[in-house]
């Protein structure tokens, strides 16, 4: 007979207890758990995406993406090096072994990155060092629109009103505007009077960037108080930029040989809904927090925002990925009571007991109970995986139930009592179980 079968059928009052406290603390920590698409895993791979305004290919690849793979390439743990240098953009692909720490290895990248940015193009962009995350993609978005209005005032009211309430929702990482429209005030040269002028666009550049002063002056201690000092003369506005001086001397000024206007730069991302020009706020999670708890407060935000809108303004959500999330775990639930249900036809049919029938029922849920503990302590979400992994042990502790109540039933139609047809039964097939 099994010890420790004896034990636990002997002092069932204390089994009972166990089995309470799964289902207290599986229902504890289940609730607390993050919800996913995916699981947490860490991809070692890091990407370096340089812009090059108005470059060829290969005038990128020579000019960047060669010496961003030159700094990086003695980085230890590479697996492998490569790159995409397309016109006006540099993509730099670094996959690091898997004993190697992502978060050290992207700082370590952006380090050697910023160590040569020197030797690259003025024209260059800083940058973007980024590691690959599965779980960094937006789970929804909220769409602005205003028919009618200029996209740039309805981008200004998303930026300075929408989106810090969207940032103060719980578990919200940042929320990003989609293809921004940046104020650009564009110098159109005129090369008649350059020419006559005797001026180059360079020397005209030259001219408006001196003109923009942000230095430090200083700083000045008063009572007790630090005051510090600089000094900015920036343009801020047409006429600023018109009056700019070029030349002291002769007295020119960018007027006389260009005409200024006020535009926005080339636009790289374009979004509409329903054939409406769009801005767009992506709302990210916080790493482990709950997509859809997260998902839903956000919603809840952008419900009661509504309410407040200016006239002809609306906010719609908008590419929510919380929604198959919810359908997924809704599904699991379904399983699990269509799988309680055909369990308990099929051991009631072939056994004949009510009470075999509850003992194998029962392993349902402190079995999942048991898995949603584990899931807590070792820091795990419930997501498409784990869903699948709980189906899948629900299925073997079913089927290692059935055996023990058959095994069990078996004893008690050769006419031992309950307690004793318990004890042998489950002790008979405790091992292969």
């Amino acid at each position: 007979m099994n010890r420790l079968v004896e034990f636990f059928v002997r002092r069932y009052v204390f089994a009972i207890s166990i089995f309470v406290a799964l289902g207290l603390f599986g229902l504890a920590l289940g609730s607390r758990l993050g919800v996913n698409i995916l699981p947490n895993f860490e991809l070692n791979f890091v990407g370096v995406t340089t812009v090059y305004p108005g470059a060829g290919a290969e005038e990128v690849a020579k000019q960047v993406s060669e010496p961003i793979e030159d700094a990086v390439s003695t980085l230890p743990g590479i697996n492998s090096l490569s790159s995409s240098s397309f016109e006006g953009i540099s993509v730099v692909f670094i996959e690091f072994a898997a004993n190697v720490n992502g978060d050290q290895a992207a700082v370590d990248v952006s380090q050697r990155v910023n160590a040569i940015l020197g030797n690259l193009p003025d024209d260059v962009t800083a940058p973007s060092v980024q590691k690959a995350d599965p779980n960094a993609d937006p789970i929804l978005n909220v769409a602005i629109t205003a028919p009618g209005e200029d996209l740039r005032v309805v981008q200004r009211y998303a930026e300075d009103v929408i989106a810090p309430r969207l940032r103060a929702a719980e578990g919200v990482a940042d929320v990003s505007v989609v293809g921004p429209i940046q104020r650009e005030i564009q110098v159109l040269l005129d090369s008649g009077r350059l020419e006559a002028y005797r001026l180059t666009p360079a020397q005209v550049a030259g001219a408006i960037g001196a003109a923009s002063v942000n230095v430090p002056l200083g700083d000045l201690t008063i009572a007790g108080e630090r005051i510090t000092f600089a000094g900015r003369n920036d343009p801020e506005n047409l006429s600023d930029v018109e009056n700019l001086v070029i030349d002291p001397v002769r007295g020119l000024r960018v007027s006389d040989i260009a005409t200024v206007r006020d535009s926005s730069a080339n636009v790289t991302a374009y979004s509409r809904l329903n054939g409406e020009p769009v801005v767009l706020l992506s709302v990210n999670k916080q790493s482990g927090s709950n997509t859809v708890a997260v998902a839903e407060a956000v919603s809840g935000i952008a419900e009661r925002t509504r309410e407040s809108l200016p006239e002809g303004y609306e906010a719609t959500v908008v590419g929510d990925t919380s929604a198959s999330i919810a359908r997924t775990v809704e599904d699991t639930i379904k399983e699990i009571g269509i799988a309680t249900v055909v369990v308990s036809i099929i051991v009631l049919l072939f056994i004949g007991r009510l009470g075999s029938v509850f003992a194998v029922v029962l392993a349902i849920p402190i079995s999942i109970a048991g898995a949603l503990i584990a899931f807590g302590l070792g820091g795990f979400t419930l997501n498409i995986v784990t869903l699948v992994a709980i189906i899948v042990a629900i299925g073997l502790v079913v089927d290692d139930s059935i055996v023990v109540a058959e095994a069990i039933d078996r004893y008690r139609e050769r006419g031992y009592g309950r307690m004793e047809a318990v004890l042998k039964g489950a002790s008979e097939v405790s091992v292969p179980v």
